[in-house]
């Protein structure tokens, strides 16, 4: 093998490990990914109060006294019920409609779990700062700096989806997903 292709196997190896681990001292049923810590930069809006999961990739809260939708950026979770988006995922990924929409729930309430007893939370704008229907897009970082997008990924509850140009994290993100799914984590527990 030549020296090349062995550094980028270590190096790859060293990337898998270091950022998709698990954190100590939490539920076995939801191990969670164990972001880098980062330094949360100027382009931060603080959001502190009144946190209501809408689903797994949506939350609604209370920013500047104005009930706002925020997208997460980079995933995208089932269906919490049965829609025409729900079918179609059921076709895309070879399940039935129950297993789509139960999924779904499962993504929801990790989302639920990670956002419990969090009074403050940080967002990250990219390129585009809204979406086609008003929901300010971002990644959410917890105040103790997980970034929320990227814990759901890993954890096995969420799919990538990459819209350019909102792709500072995409490799990151498609790094976890493959992880999640290798090693049959969260909704992909056979």
């Amino acid at each position: 093998m030549n020296k090349y292709l062995y550094l980028m196997l270590l190096f790859l190896l060293i990337f898998t490990l270091t950022s998709c681990g698990t954190k100590e001292n939490t539920p076995s049923e939801y191990p969670i990914y164990n972001n880098q810590q980062v330094n949360i930069d100027s382009n931060t809006l603080e959001v502190l109060h009144d946190i209501k999961v809408s689903d797994g990739d949506t939350i609604k809260v209370n920013l500047n006294n104005q009930q706002t939708t925020i997208r997460l950026i980079g995933i995208d979770t089932f269906e919490t019920s049965k829609s025409n988006k729900a079918y179609k995922q059921a076709y895309e990924y070879n399940l039935s409609i129950d297993e789509v929409v139960a999924k779904g729930k499962q993504a929801k309430e990790f989302m639920s779990y990670l956002l419990k007893n969090k009074s403050q939370l940080f967002l990250e704008l990219d390129a585009d700062k809204t979406d086609r229907y008003d929901r300010i897009l971002a990644y959410i970082w917890s105040s103790d700096t997980q970034m929320i997008n990227m814990q759901i990924i890993c954890s096995g509850y969420a799919l990538v989806l990459t819209i350019e140009p909102n792709d500072k994290y995409a490799q990151k993100f498609d790094t976890c997903y493959k992880y999640a799914r290798q090693n049959n984590l969260g909704m992909w527990k056979n």
